[in-house]
């Protein structure tokens, strides 16, 4: 059974999702070899097939989509089975009579949902959360014997070597201070992913230093004015995997405050949850939606993104109760090692797919 991902994400792209495609991709290969391939943008060897859309960045662009779904024909007629997150890529696979699997990662509107319409007894999900499990179910009476919920997950092996390195080393490193506890928060800086809640944490503990490491740099200058009374605070840009998880084992506590003013925020699966959970450092966290299905008590100091109270007392707790939170921790490592490694989650999806 030959396997094709067939995806309009650029691999050369900074987003998550191309990290989460490409990620997803080297484990595929890892267990199918030739039997697979990721057709995509940006990449060209083994694994990856180049589809040329006249270096146009934006996905919606109609010349690019078209671009790419002429060309994808090819590799269609190649294989036996089509796995997608594009719902207009597996219409066109079903024309050919291909199996279709489509990873679902939001709700569905617009010409997505005259597509699942159409593919509604063809399709096979792969859902990236509960929460988008439930509304498949509760919202179209969909088989729930043709849904796998797979939630994100993180190549652990990353986190281990730099697990033996003591922060004052990493610290010295990236240039961070020494002598400072530091909470840090790792990723995007656009509407809905919290941002805004840093303040509770640098206004009443001017003694810790809060680091913000990603974010485009129209962002990075915005929440800059924005914090610019306070001096406890760091932004530092977008930075390559190495560096990224780097930054991450050099902190004291990592902050993740998913609000509701995300439009995803009940069904997403964000990839530095399981990033943060590998580093075996404590977490403080809203565990709100689909959060809460990976995060809880158990591993993570956990907050209400509506109450600052709960934010102050969630940090008073880390301060007061430091092994306490090494033990949570530990649990938050644990659930890595047994359930959110990309390599489980794609075995999954291979029985999943041939069952």
């Amino acid at each position: 059974m030959k396997i094709s991902y067939i995806v309009n994400v650029d691999l050369n792209d900074k987003q998550a999702r191309a990290v989460q495609v490409y990620s997803n991709a080297l484990m595929f290969h890892k267990y199918l070899k030739d039997d697979f391939s990721c057709v995509c943008i940006g990449k060209d060897n083994n694994i990856f097939k180049n589809i040329w859309v006249n270096n146009i960045k934006i996905e919606s662009s109609k010349t690019r989509k078209l671009l790419f779904h002429i060309q994808s024909i090819k590799y269609i007629l190649e294989t036996d089975v089509v796995y997608s997150r594009n719902l207009s890529i597996l219409w066109l696979a079903s024309l050919f009579g291909k199996k279709i699997v489509w990873e679902m990662h939001d709700g569905i509107s617009g010409a997505n949902l005259k597509f699942f319409n159409k593919l509604f007894k063809k399709l096979k999900i792969v859902a990236i959360s509960d929460g988008l499990n439930k509304y498949l179910i509760n919202e179209y009476n969909f088989n729930k014997d043709n849904i796998l919920i797979a939630h994100d997950g993180v190549f652990l092996e990353n986190y281990d070597e730099l697990r033996k390195t003591d922060k004052s080393i990493l610290r010295k490193d990236l240039n961070l201070l020494e002598n400072r506890t530091i909470v840090m928060h790792t990723g995007s800086l656009y509407k809905g992913r919290g941002a805004e809640l840093f303040e509770v944490i640098i206004k009443n503990f001017p003694e810790l230093y809060f680091v913000q490491v990603g974010g485009n740099t129209e962002n990075i200058i915005a929440w800059k004015e924005y914090y610019r009374e306070y001096n406890n605070i760091l932004f530092i840009g977008h930075q390559n995997n190495d560096n990224l998880i780097k930054y991450q084992m050099s902190a004291d506590l990592l902050f993740l405050p998913m609000t509701k003013n995300s439009p995803i925020w009940w069904c997403t699966s964000p990839m530095k949850v399981f990033e943060y959970m590998a580093t075996s450092i404590p977490i403080l966290g809203s565990n709100v939606g689909s959060v809460g299905e990976v995060i809880s008590k158990r591993n993570s100091i956990i907050f209400n993104p509506e109450d600052e109270q709960t934010i102050i007392g969630g940090v008073k707790y880390f301060l007061a109760n430091k092994e306490e939170a090494e033990k949570l921790a530990n649990h938050a490592l644990e659930d890595i090692e047994n359930k959110y490694r990309w390599d489980l989650r794609v075995e999954n999806i291979i029985r999943f797919i041939k069952k």
